[in-house]
């Protein structure tokens, strides 16, 4: 996965929005909340009613892309669990592994090198 990667290059059309456009935004500044894309958590009504429920990440991508988005591309910083998602569905396609199974590995492989 390449940092100035345009976010298109992983998701073709997947992140699209009001004032939200893929083409437009690195894989940097989606990895330090420099894209733009609002939270979806701000828009959970009832948040507590369904903590404990499974949603498809790709129904927390739509929620936040239906808002408009927060800043241009690079203009701010907002921390967005939305940009954690595209990153988790950008390490899935990269990987070709589910991103829960990848981030279990790569901790992993952190402890066991960190303890050398």
């Amino acid at each position: 996965m390449r940092c100035r990667s345009r976010r298109e290059r992983y998701l073709p059309k997947l992140v699209r929005g009001k004032g939200i456009d893929g083409r437009k935004i690195t894989t940097r500044q989606m990895l330090r909340h420099t894209s733009g894309p609002p939270n979806h958590t701000w828009f959970i009504k009832d948040y507590f009613a369904i903590r404990h429920a499974f949603s498809k990440a790709r129904e927390l991508v739509d929620l936040a892309l239906s808002k408009k988005a927060s800043f241009a591309p690079g203009k701010g910083w907002e921390c967005s669990n939305t940009n954690f998602i595209l990153a988790g569905t950008i390490a899935e396609k990269v990987t070709g592994r589910c991103a829960r199974a990848g981030s279990r590995t790569a901790v992993q492989v952190r402890r066991w090198t960190s303890c050398r």
